[in-house]
């Protein structure tokens, strides 16, 4: 018997075997969440099909997002790629390190939309100032104690406040340079993923200056 591969019959079957019966006992139903499917865990029994791993093949355009302006010197991964249902686009936040500068220039986090995920568009916000001009895609900057890193964006369209629709989460030093005294985990809000709003309350998470630098709530 031949074996083919077929990804989507493998899911729609799993997913029915899901839904029409409790799998030992297990209380999630992947009728209403998404399950990744790693492995046989949620797959009672199955036939004729086999899982492939395919490797990723990288785009011949790469980087598609260069470091092509003063605000953006060195575009970092340390970031947030969603497709936005509602504007049927995708968004992306993510920070460049921009060596030599002052360090409230060094390490914005910047904008930029697609619509086919590959060719991206950096709007001209007028947000920002950056060496004395507003025309770039800035949507936030840091405290100016120290470096920001890794901010992480999502769209909450749960959340009743459209002023709290997006919301975003970084590391920062709001309270002076001082590590392990002044830094943390630290939260911002947007209506429209674009307009930032940062937490009076930041940091909303410490760092304890440990053996295992465990973080901690305040």
């Amino acid at each position: 018997m031949i074996k083919t591969t077929i990804y989507a019959a493998l899911l729609v079957f799993a997913l029915s075997l899901s839904c029409n019966g409790d799998r030992s006992g297990d209380s999630i139903n992947t009728c209403r969440n998404w399950q990744l499917f790693i492995d046989d865990y949620w797959i009672a029994d199955s036939a004729n099909v086999t899982a492939t791993l395919h490797r990723p093949q990288k785009h011949p355009d790469n980087p598609l997002i260069r470091g092509d302006a003063p605000w953006q010197q060195n575009p970092y991964c340390f970031g947030s790629v969603i497709y936005d249902e509602e504007d049927s686009l995708f968004k992306i936040w993510y920070m460049s390190y921009n060596y030599g500068l002052p360090v409230a220039d060094r390490t914005p986090v910047l904008y930029a939309t697609s619509a086919d995920g590959i060719h991206w568009k950096r709007p001209h916000l007028g947000l920002i100032e950056f060496q004395g001009s507003t025309d770039n895609n800035i949507v936030l900057t840091n405290y100016g104690h120290h470096d920001l890193y890794s901010p992480s964006v999502i769209k909450d369209g749960g959340d009743p406040d459209p002023a709290r629709r997006y919301k975003m989460i970084w590391w920062d030093f709001p309270l002076g340079d001082e590590g392990y005294r002044d830094d943390g985990m630290c939260v911002a809000f947007s209506p429209d993923g674009i307009r930032w709003t940062k937490y009076p309350g930041n940091p909303v998470l410490h760092a304890n200056k440990s053996d295992r630098s465990a973080m901690s709530c305040p």
